[in-house]
């Protein structure tokens, strides 16, 4: 009895040391970077390298950040030790409330507030950052912005996912006509980093789009994918897979992990996904997709299945 006892009290013990110490998502305003950023920090920490990863989400058009709060990314912080940050833009397109990835001045203003929000996390002990695990994503004109992000500091940022986005280097009109070829996608990324493109040796990219996507052209998908398999000098393979389980969820690979696409459904299909970031059984809110794979789940695993920038090797047991 003694011991049953015990026991019990030992799992009490242990519910209330877990909800006490149970993550949440807050938000923060970084002085010099972005001004509205919803933070997740989760209680595990990476299967890899040292510390926690941190992923930075930049939101799609006329979708606040805090949409992504609904769309299970606290599953993949979790399950990855990543450290998630959805982003606002500090001056989005008054019209359609876009990140302005096609205008120079804005171009330039908010990539660098990005750019240094999240080197100011990586800075904060509270978040125990490993600096080789840091990625960005983004969802259509966040997606954009991403592309510009990751191909401006790919010194920072060593991986991108690329949801239903235009190539870094469109016009505002290229959201709803294709623009560009995979070539002149790979060009301007290279003129982004300028002398930090030999840091692109170490960079990894996953792009995908949902079939039912009536908004951005489907293209950019494989565009952006090749674009920067030409950086890379990552050849594409015959080999293809499912994503979680689902048959109609299909990844299309490159040689040794460097790039990779999801498309989300069977072209025609009722439940294919449309413009929207997917986020898996349960997930809600404006382009936010419930009934699909988890995009998040799915980046948390392609970074830390082909990180290059971690020294596998040192790794101790976890």
């Amino acid at each position: 009895m003694r011991k049953l006892l015990g026991l019990s009290l030992g799992v009490v013990a242990a519910l209330i040391s877990v909800t006490a110490n149970a993550a949440e998502w807050k938000t923060e305003n970084f002085a010099g970077g972005l001004s509205t950023v919803h933070i997740y920090n989760p209680a595990t920490t990476s299967p890899i390298g040292n510390g926690k990863a941190l992923l930075i989400v930049l939101r799609g058009c006329a979708q606040p950040a805090s949409n992504f709060i609904t769309a299970n990314l606290d599953k993949a912080a979790e399950e990855y030790g990543m450290v998630i940050a959805a982003a606002d833009p500090n001056s989005p397109n008054t019209m359609a409330n876009c990140w302005q990835y096609w205008v120079n001045t804005n171009i330039q203003s908010e990539s660098n507030s990005t750019i240094k929000t999240v080197q100011t996390i990586i800075n904060d002990p509270q978040y125990d950052i490993d600096p080789d695990q840091v990625y960005i994503a983004g969802l259509s004109s966040g997606g954009a912005m991403a592309m510009i992000v990751g191909c401006k500091a790919p010194d920072i940022f060593a991986g991108m996912g690329l949801d239903a986005a235009p190539s870094a280097g469109t016009s505002a009109m290229g959201a709803f006509s294709h623009e560009g070829t995979p070539e002149e996608a790979a060009d301007d990324c290279e003129k982004f980093a300028g002398d930090k493109a030999t840091h692109f040796s170490t960079q990894i990219t996953s792009t995908a789009y949902g079939t039912s996507d009536s908004t951005v052209p489907k293209t950019y998908g494989p565009q952006n994918a090749e674009a920067m398999a030409i950086i890379y000098g990552a050849s594409k393979t015959d080999k293809t897979n499912k994503v979680q389980d689902f048959d109609d969820v299909i990844e299309s690979t490159w040689t040794d992990g460097r790039v990779s696409m999801v498309v989300f459904g069977n072209e025609g299909d009722f439940n294919a996904v449309g413009h929207a970031w997917p986020g898996g059984s349960g997930a809600s809110g404006s382009f936010i997709d419930g009934s699909s794979a988890n995009y998040g789940l799915y980046l948390g695993k392609f970074f830390s299945e082909n990180n290059k920038r971690v020294n596998r090797e040192d790794q101790n047991e976890k």
